[in-house]
């Protein structure tokens, strides 16, 4: 990946974790994230111009300098600058001047790009159970 790139490599060893959005069905698909989170994810790409959200277990982000989105504990935006095998490189420097970034595992990390030519990304309508309420 060279720095004026927007498109990052697809990993052979995890594909499943790097997942191209062009519609809410490819992030449904996508491997351990609650509904809640999925439809946080969908809002993001939605509502903002990020081309990259990434979701982050608990155990991965104590570790961290990220800062996670409202209304998620486990989803970050920011750029990813760079990649080796094993880890992806996250940059916030809209929250503060993160020169070297956060590498992160890619092994747990689920990155979300958008599609080229995807605008948005809409969710669909869902009972108040996919966010995490009791009722």
């Amino acid at each position: 990946m060279t720095g004026n790139d927007n498109h990052v490599a697809v990993t052979t060893d995890y594909p499943r974790r790097h997942v191209i959005v062009g519609g809410f069905g490819d992030i449904d698909n996508a491997p351990d994230l609650t509904g809640r989170d999925k439809h946080r994810v969908a809002a993001i790409f939605d509502q903002e111009a990020w081309e990259f959200v990434v979701w982050l277990p608990d155990w991965v982000l104590e570790d961290k300098r990220l800062q996670t989105v409202s209304s998620s504990e486990n989803v970050v935006v920011g750029k990813l600058t760079d990649h080796s095998d094993k880890a992806w490189r996250i940059e916030q420097r809209h929250i503060r001047n993160d020169v070297d970034g956060e590498f992160v595992p890619k092994s747990q990390a689920v990155v979300f790009e958008r599609a080229r030519g995807t605008d948005s990304v809409e969710s669909p309508q869902s009972g108040l159970d996919a966010f995490g309420v009791d009722l």
